[in-house]
């Protein structure tokens, strides 16, 4: 991510003057105002000396590449376009580094060198008061170095922003003898618009004396983008409309900053409105012509704009565009002065996406609408003859040359689709909702985005539009393949025969078993890999993982895979690159537009050291919650989790919902995981619930066979027992150190203990089904004088059960669409209001409110039964238990999850939005759980049980065509031929009131 480059030119660097001339000559191009009689110094500006508000949502991963080793090494500059957020970060950084910071903004006229050397002086003496002086002020750089290594501060910051502005002058020089000079005291930070032209840089990289920050490096990403607007502004974003906007805008923190002040207070709608002409807006367009623009020379700027209706770009293809010649020197000169131009990983240039979009509207100023259009259909013929059959769709697409595009289409479709999909929402509405190639390039954009369900409806047109055509079906093969590859991870269907469906296998039970066959290339290798990190063997599981990359057959989408699952193993074995590592992962896989993996690779974040790695976590599992994406959601839980685990935290809640989560989707290896780390962590806090959680993820990792998961439920039984810890510690020890999983460490260390445990408090019951009620040893709280919305607060939190709900969630839920700072105002005194109400007996002592940062959450003192969690682990319990053949268990256990389900959920609550959603999914989980019941007794020939478990079922959905067949055939079946006539007629009465 972070990398050094070499993109500026060389300098003529003078020659070595003669030492007899003093060492106050010792410097390149100066001013000879610098060796002049010291004499009082020329004014000062306080304005530009003095540190800008360390304002902006902070972004740990900048700051901390900014601050390690900031005094090892020699310079840390920052080159982005003006917009990219340069100057807050360096105040973020500076403000973080701990030290007296002097800050020194440039402006065109420092260019004298004794000029640039008082605002120096001046700048340090204020962020080091006793800074040794000279009568008249510093001279020369000689003076500055010497008053450095004077002075009594063992460190401080020097913050130069707008850098480039020196370039040319004597001032240049002057900083370039500061830096090759440095004591070791002074870190120097710089942010500069272009790359200086200074003869030390070369030689800064070459020593790994110098920090480059780039562009891309400053890049909001899509996931910060949605931290920005729900933490930062306190707007938060539809998961659809983030992406987007951070599409748009590539992350540009000043694009990010108007779509902010545009819509504000605006509605859906002009919201979107903004989103899709943000870089035509007023504001925008004059920022760009001002501060890009207006800076260039005439010929550059003709060039930009008559070049921008290419997407990708190179000196030929400009030329032949343009009719000229000399392109790849415009192309080198934009980019050296960051004029939002970036190489590409495959050759040529690219301009970002907002100033892109703002020069179309300057090209059809200037050339009209007609011969704009002209220009996008030459720019598409010039970019098909070359190959690049995206990108010259997209130009024949803002041609509004159809023909052009159905051709292109069907000549190349196959390409198409397997390329990036920013083309289908440039085509009209008939083509994208007929074209088979735009339905499967469709399907697999909705794929990568997790949203499985709508790719699998997607996947099915795409089949029907291939198979009304004549001619090779290799559209249609890829379709189906695609579709049941994908249906095999949503649904308990056969796994494809493929390395998906070992794969998928793997997950469900016995990882390395599934995977014993051996799968050939690229796919076999990450195949491989992935099952050695679901077994816990993580050495093993990094070994595979490298090999991946090298791999010939390995698409760039399967390599982004295996680096976050390096990533994630890296960080299981406790090494500091994971954290790098999960980083450039997610920006890979973002690159790719692959968002599903790159939310996984910043969850990984939680199992390092960066302190916001599990919030991170929690980001993108309410984000892919929103999504309706069942598996990044519980894959970012069980890191989140893992990441709560490791730092000592006590938070079980967010793995005890990833179980329910991994149970629902049969990935069981996953589900063992989450039980055993929740184990664990229980066991570590002496919670009462721990010994049945450790029992109960013992005997579920012995029955995937993982050996990691065990080990941690078997050190969470050692640590309730305390008997067997120093020899079950030892055991988990070595096979730590055997597997590289440095997770169980923490954990092979005997807890101290003490005299007589004190009598466990009293157990806590939480009632959501037909109505709410909250009991603290069997004496029920009276809350009938809370207030509606305080109330609903508390049945919120009661439904999550312990884990953490983030603010702008129970805002969103509880006053929706409300001002964010009302919002907030209304959940602070909502909060208050319940924990009064809590601090009351008999709850007193027993259940709390506590806040981590934005986050809020139901915690209990004692052993607590919620029944919505109840209802749901028996139901996956239930599943398992048939699963594996165990049917009488799993009729006891089906029959007790019934008898927790008293009703709809919340019915005081009326019909809010996220009570209704939470109700009819678990008015669903009844009826289904009533629906296996009832087959499983009529199978066993009790007529009489399965008949109440239909009426169970049919209490909460009297609409089950299954349920009143089967009830009916388990009254014959008990001899009940009367109330089997009365439940027929029972139902045609139903029928009749439907209408059907």
């Amino acid at each position: 991510m972070y990398h050094q480059t070499d993109n500026s030119p060389a300098i003529h660097v003078p020659p070595a003057p003669d030492p007899a001339r003093g060492a106050a000559a010792i410097h390149t191009g100066a001013s000879a105002a610098m060796l002049a009689t010291r004499g009082a110094s020329p004014g000062v500006v306080p304005a530009k000396i003095r540190a800008p508000r360390a304002d902006g949502m902070r972004r740990l991963r900048l700051e901390e590449a900014l601050a390690a080793g900031a005094w090892d090494r020699t310079l840390s500059l920052i080159a982005a376009p003006a917009g990219a957020g340069k100057t807050t970060l360096l105040a973020q950084c500076a403000a973080a580094l701990g030290a007296p910071a002097a800050w020194y903004r440039v402006e065109e006229s420092d260019g004298d060198a004794r000029l640039a050397l008082a605002y120096l002086e001046a700048t340090l003496r204020d962020a080091l008061p006793g800074l040794p002086g000279l009568p008249g002020g510093w001279a020369s750089v000689e003076d500055a170095v010497l008053a450095l290594e004077g002075s009594p501060a063992t460190r401080v910051v020097l913050v130069v922003d707008d850098l480039h502005l020196l370039e040319g002058t004597p001032a240049a020089g002057a900083f370039e003898q500061l830096l090759a000079y440095r004591p070791p005291s002074l870190a120097v930070l710089a942010a500069t618009r272009r790359v200086p032209s200074l003869a030390l840089l070369t030689r800064l990289r070459i020593a790994g004396q110098l920090l480059y920050l780039g562009a891309e490096d400053l890049r909001f990403r899509s996931w910060e983008v949605e931290r920005l607007f729900a933490e930062h502004y306190r707007q938060p974003l539809p998961p659809e409309e983030a992406g987007e906007l951070a599409r748009r805008t590539e992350g540009w923190a000043a694009g990010l900053q108007m779509f902010h002040l545009g819509t504000s207070g605006k509605t859906a709608t002009e919201r979107r409105q903004t989103l899709a002409a943000l870089a035509t807006r007023r504001l925008a367009r004059e920022y760009l012509a001002r501060n890009v623009l207006d800076d260039l020379p005439p010929a550059l700027r003709q060039f930009l704009v008559g070049s921008c209706v290419l997407s990708r770009m190179s000196g030929p293809l400009c030329d032949a565009l343009l009719g000229t010649t000399g392109s790849e020197r415009c192309l080198q000169e934009l980019e050296r002065r960051q004029v939002f131009t970036s190489t590409l990983d495959t050759g040529g240039y690219r301009y970002h996406e907002a100033l892109r979009a703002h020069l179309e509207g300057v090209l059809r100023e200037e050339l009209g609408p007609d011969l704009a259009r002209d220009r996008y259909r030459k720019a598409g013929t010039v970019l098909e003859a070359d190959g690049l059959a995206v990108d010259a769709l997209q130009a024949y697409c803002r041609a509004e040359d159809w023909p052009s595009v159905e051709r292109l289409l069907g000549a190349a479709g196959g390409s198409l689709a397997m390329g990036r999909g920013d083309w289908i929402s440039l085509l009209p509405a008939n083509l994208r909702a007929h074209d088979p190639w735009a339905l499967l390039a469709t399907a697999r954009r909705l794929r990568a985005h997790g949203r499985w369900t709508e790719a699998q409806a997607t996947y099915r047109l795409a089949e029907e539009g291939f198979g009304s055509q004549a001619g090779p079906q290799t559209g249609l093969d890829s379709a189906v393949e695609e579709r049941l590859a994908l249906g095999s991870w949503m649904e308990p269907a056969p796994p494809a025969p493929d390395w998906s469906g070992a794969l998928r296998r793997a997950v469900a039970g016995d990882p390395l078993g599934a995977l014993a066959g051996g799968i050939a290339g690229a796919r076999g290798l990450l195949a491989g890999g992935l099952a050695s990190l679901l077994a816990g063997d993580v050495d093993e599981a990094r070994s595979r993982l490298a090999t991946v990359l090298g791999a010939e057959d390995a698409s760039p989408e399967l390599a982004a895979g295996a680096m976050v699952a390096e990533a994630a193993a890296a960080a299981l074995a406790g090494l500091p690159e994971a954290k790098e590592l999960a980083e450039h992962a997610s920006a890979r896989a973002e690159e790719l537009r692959i968002p599903w993996l790159a939310r996984v690779g910043q969850a990984v974040l939680a199992l390092t050291d960066r302190p916001d790695g599990r919030s991170e976590a929690a980001a993108a599992r309410f984000f892919c919650q929103e999504q309706g994406d069942a598996w990044g959601a519980s894959l970012a839980g069980l890191l989140e989790g893992l990441g709560e685990l490791q730092a000592g935290g006590t938070h079980a809640g967010v793995l005890e919902q990833a179980a329910h989560g991994f149970a629902g989707l049969h990935a069981y290896v996953l589900e063992a995981w989450c039980l055993c780390a929740r184990a664990a962590m229980l066991a570590a806090a002496a919670d009462p619930q721990a010994r049945a959680a450790a029992d109960h993820a013992e005997r579920q990792a012995r029955r995937v066979g993982l050996r990691g998961p065990w080990a941690l439920a078997y050190l969470a039984l050692a640590r309730i027992d305390g008997a067997s810890l120093d020899e079950v510690g030892r055991w988990a020890g070595a096979l730590s150190r055997d597997s590289g999983l440095a997770l169980l460490r923490a954990f092979a260390a005997p807890r101290a203990r003490t005299g007589p445990a004190d009598p466990p408090p009293p157990p806590v019951r939480v009632q959501c089904f037909g109505g709410f009620s909250l009991s603290v040893g069997g004496a029920e709280a009276d809350l009938a004088r809370v207030k509606p919305r305080p109330r609903k607060l508390l049945h919120l939190l009661a439904l999550h059960a312990g884990a953490p709900l983030h603010r702008e969630v129970l805002i969103e839920a509880l006053w929706p669409g409300a001002d964010p700072r009302v919002g907030a105002r209304n959940l602070h005194v909502a909060v208050s209001v319940l924990r009064q109400c809590l601090q009351s007996a008999p709850v007193s002592g027993a259940v709390r409110i506590d806040r981590d940062g934005e986050d809020y959450r139901l915690v209990p003192a004692a052993a607590w039964s919620v029944d919505v969690v109840e209802l749901a682990d028996l139901v996956g319990r239930a599943r398992r238990l048939q699963a594996g053949g165990e049917q009488a268990e799993a009729v006891g256990t089906l029959t007790t999850a019934l008898s927790i389900y008293r009703g709809e959920l919340f019915p005081e609550d009326g019909p809010d939005d996220w009570v209704v959603r939470a109700r009819e999914r678990f008015r669903s989980l009844a009826v289904e759980s009533a629906c296996e019941l009832a087959d499983l007794l009529l199978a066993e020939g009790d007529g009489l049980a399965a008949a109440r478990a239909c009426e169970l079922g049919l209490d909460a959905d009297h609409t089950r065509d299954d349920l009143w067949r089967a009830l009916e055939e388990a009254h014959e079946l008990a001899g009940n031929h009367a109330a089997a006539l009365a439940a027929h007629r029972r139902y045609e009465k139903v029928l009749a009131d439907l209408g059907i």
